[in-house]
């Protein structure tokens, strides 16, 4: 985490993090500011005894400490789950407010409904559907369309978008059976996913019971 926050402070530094407070009021700092707050608290934990490899708990709402960005601030891209962009489509539709920045946005936490890409489609806005999971850090899919769909009609592109997709660069998957046979590639076989690649755990701290024997 250290690594990509000094990275972000190196090269993007005046580049500001904007979020709305418990209060109500907007707070904005650069990614120079939050890696010299983050290094004032680093050294704090350190003066109360926190050692590396200790666990370290955060309870707060999502703010500037915990990074957030809104839709005022001229964002071309956002991403969510799909009970978010449902309220955002209502309330589009209710105020009739329009989107000028918004270009596209990533969803994942739950299958995307046709509704939502039709409706984000009539105002401009495409809609990626993602899959993943916490311990895949947490990507794992991401449904874009190939050269090929292009040619599709819109109903056959959106059924391709409501897909969970394809496995981004570095991620491996597969469905087994209750042998752990691999069953085949064919869009229509049901089994257990399996995923492994760089950035997907291994297994769960301290908890055995928890941790699959790998296949």
């Amino acid at each position: 985490m250290s690594a990509i926050l000094t990275h972000a402070a190196t090269y993007h530094r005046d580049t500001e993090i904007v979020s709305r407070t418990v209060g109500g009021a907007i707070h904005r700092y650069t990614y120079a500011e939050a890696e010299q707050r983050s290094k004032r608290l680093a050294r704090a934990l350190l003066r109360l005894g926190i050692k590396s490899g200790d666990r370290v708990g955060t309870l707060a709402w999502n703010t500037y400490r915990h990074f957030e960005l809104f839709e005022t601030e001229g964002v071309t891209l956002s991403l969510g789950v799909p009970t978010i962009w449902l309220g955002f489509a209502e309330r589009l539709a209710a105020t009739g407010a329009r989107c000028t920045t918004l270009r596209s946005a990533l969803s994942g936490g739950a299958a995307v409904p046709p509704v939502l890409i039709e409706a984000f489609e009539y105002r401009g806005i495409a809609i990626v559907q993602g899959w993943g999971m916490a311990e895949m850090s947490p990507l794992g899919t991401v449904s874009a369309l190939k050269a090929k769909h292009l040619a599709l009609d819109v109903i056959g592109q959106r059924a391709i978008k409501a897909k969970a997709g394809r496995p981004v660069f570095g991620v491996e998957t597969k469905i087994v059976d209750e042998s752990g046979r691999t069953l085949p590639h064919d869009g229509a076989s049901v089994g257990e996913v399996m995923v492994r690649g760089p950035w997907i755990i291994s297994g769960y701290f301290e908890d055995e019971e928890a941790t699959p024997m790998p296949r």
